[in-house]
């Protein structure tokens, strides 16, 4: 019964913060609604699955320390590992689908806003259309998202308690797109978030706190498409950004970035 009730727990309380945009270059007419849902994957940077799986070891060996020494003090070493694979897992994850509702509403018609919540994080959105030719649209979103992350990820590190988290991102896209006539529509463009991550932590048999507090950059880009017929579309996504993260962490820098994928798709409702 425990492991169902884990996955559970993993799926709605413990993945990474979206990077997904999940709406096209077209602005909503003004009194309209929009409604998604779907399923995104994020595909974490191999320095984060590398940093776990480091981290893991070292738990073992620190386990076995413990029980020939209970007051045994993990070196500097493996607190920094540890610590990396928390930092790690804060900005960037694991991979495991995570729902995805998304509420949209025209304000006017070229500038809409909406509502996004995934398993991982909140945010509220704002696009303005700036370009509205018969063959490409063009618009620019400002999001601001918070991570709504809780502790079983963490607790997937035994040795390392995290007793404060935060993370706060800010999403810029830049999206362009056309339309299948009335079958459905594609977007493209570039996309840059800014992620602020604070951690305060503890490591077994340490007193002091460790803390991080950094700032990390996305840059990269994203494509996607809907196929529907009047009301209902079912639509794709996919994201791809390199994570630009060297955090200092007891005393050294540390990389941790790298090429972050996201996937994702659902189905939508206008009206």
């Amino acid at each position: 019964m425990r492991t169902p009730i884990l996955l559970l727990s993993l799926l709605f309380l413990s993945c990474a913060s979206s990077i997904s945009t999940l709406q096209p270059a077209q602005t909503l007419k003004e009194g309209a609604f929009h409604l998604s849902m779907g399923l995104e994957v994020p595909i974490p940077a191999s320095q984060l699955r590398n940093a776990v799986d480091t981290a893991k070891d070292i738990q073992d060996d620190i386990k076995a320390s413990l029980l020939a020494d209970p007051n045994f003090v993990p070196t500097d070493e493996q607190q920094r590992d540890l610590l990396n694979a928390a930092v790690g897992l804060g900005f960037n994850g694991l991979m495991t689908p995570q729902p995805v509702l998304i509420a949209r509403y025209g304000i006017r018609d070229d500038l809409d806003a909406g509502i996004y919540y995934s398993g991982a994080s909140a945010k509220v959105d704002a696009k303005f259309r700036f370009l509205n030719e018969k063959a490409l649209t063009g618009a620019i979103s400002i999001g601001v998202s918070k991570s709504l992350m809780k502790g079983v990820v963490f607790d997937l590190l035994e040795k390392i308690k995290v007793e404060d988290f935060s993370r706060y991102d800010v999403h810029i896209p830049i999206l362009f797109g056309g339309t299948f006539g009335s079958m459905g529509r594609y977007w493209f463009g570039p996309k840059y978030i800014y992620s602020k991550v604070k951690i305060d932590a503890k490591i077994t048999n340490i007193d002091d706190t460790l803390n991080v507090d950094h700032g990390f950059h996305y840059v990269g880009g994203l494509v996607g498409a809907s196929f529907g017929y009047k009301y209902a579309f079912v639509f794709a996504e996919i994201t791809a950004m390199h994570l630009t993260a060297n955090p200092t962490i007891l005393g050294e820098e540390t990389d941790l970035g790298g090429l972050v994928l996201m996937p994702a798709a659902g189905l939508s409702l206008e009206y």
